[in-house]
């Protein structure tokens, strides 16, 4: 693939923003790849699930990526909204709770022209959702994650969700990191 890799701030800029733009950041989870550019949000809420907070804070020693100074300034400056249970974030967008690769994971679903889209933050790729002939030869829809909270509650979550989703973006897909346009 050999995409460029894009700062935070390039990434932005690539659309014309900057980070003082961004006014709403759903984490699917807090792992230290996913929230350690928060602090530059300084005008943005941003939605978490309870269980992740709890993780952050107290995490288990097997989970590592977990680092809490990563939002400590967005928690001091009241800028965390605490998701409960499944809920609307705006018109178009909610977020479901879907402990596969943490306790405290959400997915995005989001309406678009072409469909319902799901953002997951499984730490998968696309072959987790579409399995070679090999393993569909076995009757499995779906790969978990390898690193998940259980293994068969991932499975089953992992199989809910693309049966709801017309469109299914693993966050950690390789052509993803070219910086190309998602099209929906």
């Amino acid at each position: 693939m050999n995409g460029k890799i894009y700062t935070f701030e390039q990434g932005l800029e690539k659309h014309g923003l900057a980070p003082a733009d961004i006014d709403i950041v759903i984490h699917t989870h807090l792992h230290n790849d996913h929230c350690e550019n928060d602090y530059k949000c300084e005008n943005a809420i941003f939605y978490v699930h309870e269980q992740e907070l709890e993780s952050i804070h107290n995490p288990h020693p097997l989970d590592y990526r977990y680092l809490e100074d990563y939002i400590e300034d967005v928690e001091e400056n009241g800028q965390i909204m605490i998701v409960k249970q499944d809920s609307p974030i705006v018109e178009g967008i909610y977020v479901k709770h879907t402990p596969v690769h943490t306790k405290g994971g959400l997915t995005v679903f989001i309406d678009t022209p072409k469909g319902k889209a799901a953002i997951t933050g499984f730490c998968i790729i696309e072959e987790n959702y579409n399995p070679p002939p090999e393993i569909k030869g076995m009757e499995m829809a779906v790969i978990p994650p390898g690193t998940h909270v259980d293994v068969y509650s991932a499975y089953d979550i992992m199989v809910q969700v693309k049966n709801e989703a017309d469109i299914l973006i693993p966050l950690h897909e390789p052509r993803f990191a070219c910086g190309d346009p998602i099209g929906m």
